[in-house]
């Protein structure tokens, strides 16, 4: 009777499953709503805190910062790619109008890219065409802090479902609340953050080109994992990815990284390869074709954002201004990882200054503008750190390899996550960080640049050593308290 009972039960059960399969509602769905839960109360909290700091704690209304995006859009609603204002006479009749001491003695729009008599933005053009929706919807100013509340609560979304999927796949032992934990450490981490403190323009055009790009990652993963509609997913990637560089120039060589990538892989699986390259190819090239013109029909060149014209200060110099030079690597190697940080008595305690040289130690190269604060993340992310866990383990395989003992191929334990996903992980932040470093200038809001796609790459790399160890309490526990300290 027993063992009746117990074939019943294993029947009814695989029945029950199999029930659940054709309804679409599988057991791993049922047991990640908790995880769906942690991941909700992350991304609130990082809305909910950015809305509280932009709003000087009022949550009612935002501070008034700058709105360069809204004169963009108005200038788009107005059939024009300049801006609506007007330049001073004054700036068409001195010699060089580039040159910084000659602008003084009258008003103009500081930071804005003067060109044939006319006022543009440097910035990608995307945000501002979002201005555009809202203002169809409801005239109003939209300020460069309202988009950069947007963009940054987006951003935050896009890496808790991310990191939702990828536990829900691999890494189903892992607690749920770590979703919540790594959320609130992307939202809140220093260069993320920063661009909540300082919501201007600049910080506008990173937040969106890191929303989208996340976006792009997210869906890019969800193609190449789903069986169906994949040509829908790659769709969304390639608006998603075109945005991005619709937005910031300097991730073109991450979204040509995915690209690859993605055509890569869909070659390989040989599986519906033209719909897939189509739905992946087609929008990126809109976007491609839509900066070209936009760029072409401001500066007379595709490859003119108007960077080299803005109206600044000494160290934009019109077209002798070297961009990219290896350098300017050293002293923004220097910004970007090992700079430290202040400790005062004053509210909040910790204060970021600009010191890129190290009292003379590094040669300044002409053209390199290191005078914003800055704090390296070394300082400003601990969470990092945990980062050493599978590089002891990488090296003690190298070192085995080195002395030609044999190795395992495969820990059974530990979770089979595909190459070209780790491919992504990797890649992004490393494309994204050497493009960083190589440009004539660094400040935190850059670190942004790359910081949420390295964050994500910790996220998964302590998840599958939690996983990895799920067999022995005490590892497991140990990773989980260190991720508790340092995030």
């Amino acid at each position: 009777r027993f063992h009746r009972g117990k074939n019943l039960l294993d029947a009814l059960q695989k029945w029950s499953d199999s029930m659940d399969q054709k309804n679409g509602k599988s057991r791993s769905k049922r047991d990640s709503s908790p995880a769906f839960v942690w991941a909700v109360l992350g991304v609130a909290a990082v809305v909910l805190g950015s809305l509280w700091y932009m709003s000087g704690g009022k949550m009612t209304h935002l501070t008034p910062y700058s709105h360069f995006y809204d004169m963009q859009a108005d200038g788009f609603l107005a059939g024009q790619t300049s801006l609506l204002e007007e330049p001073p006479a004054q700036l068409g009749q001195i010699e060089d109008p580039y040159n910084w001491k000659e602008r003084e003695g009258f008003t103009y729009l500081w930071d804005a890219t003067y060109y044939d008599g006319k006022y543009y933005i440097y910035w990608g053009p995307v945000p501002a065409l979002l201005a555009c929706g809202i203002k169809l919807i409801s005239p109003m100013v939209v300020e460069d802090q309202l988009l950069v509340l947007i963009f940054v609560s987006g951003l935050a979304a896009v890496f808790a479902v991310l990191l939702a999927e990828l536990r829900k796949r691999w890494f189903p032992s892992v607690p749920g609340w770590t979703l919540l934990l790594f959320t609130a450490i992307l939202g809140f981490s220093t260069p993320v953050f920063w661009l909540v403190n300082r919501p201007g323009v600049y910080e506008a055009a990173i937040a969106c080109c890191q929303f989208f790009l996340m976006l792009g990652i997210y869906a890019v993963i969800k193609g190449l994992l789903s069986g169906r509609r994949q040509w829908a997913w790659l769709l969304l990637a390639g608006f998603a990815l075109g945005a991005a560089v619709g937005s910031r120039m300097s991730v073109l060589f991450v979204v040509l990284l995915l690209f690859g990538v993605t055509v890569w892989q869909l070659i390989k699986n040989k599986r519906k390869v033209f719909a897939s390259l189509c739905a992946l190819t087609v929008p990126l090239a809109v976007f491609a074709v839509g900066l070209a013109w936009f760029n072409f029909t401001r500066f007379g060149s595709i490859f003119e954002t108007g960077l080299r014209y803005q109206l600044t200060g000494n160290f934009m110099g019109g077209e002798d201004t070297l961009l990219y030079s290896p350098w300017y690597v050293v002293p923004n190697l220097i910004l970007a990882l090992f700079q430290p940080f202040k400790v005062t008595a004053q509210f909040p305690f910790f204060k970021a200054f600009s010191n890129p040289h190290w009292g003379g130690m590094i040669r300044i190269a002409q053209h390199n503008y290191n005078v914003e604060p800055s704090s390296g993340i070394l300082y400003t992310l601990p969470v990092l750190y945990l980062l050493v866990i599978p590089a002891i383990r990488l090296l003690r395989r190298f070192r085995q390899w080195l002395n030609e003992k044999p190795t395992i191929e495969s820990d059974p334990a530990a979770p089979q996550l595909p190459r070209w996903l780790w491919t992504i992980l990797i890649g992004g932040p490393a494309v994204a960080f050497t493009a960083m470093v190589c440009f004539m200038m660094m400040t935190m809001r850059y670190l942004a640049d790359f910081v949420p796609m390295l964050l994500l790459l910790t996220a998964v790399l302590v998840l599958y050593e939690i996983e990895r160890h799920k067999a022995s309490a005490w590892r497991k526990n140990s990773i989980v308290v260190l991720l508790l300290v340092l995030g």
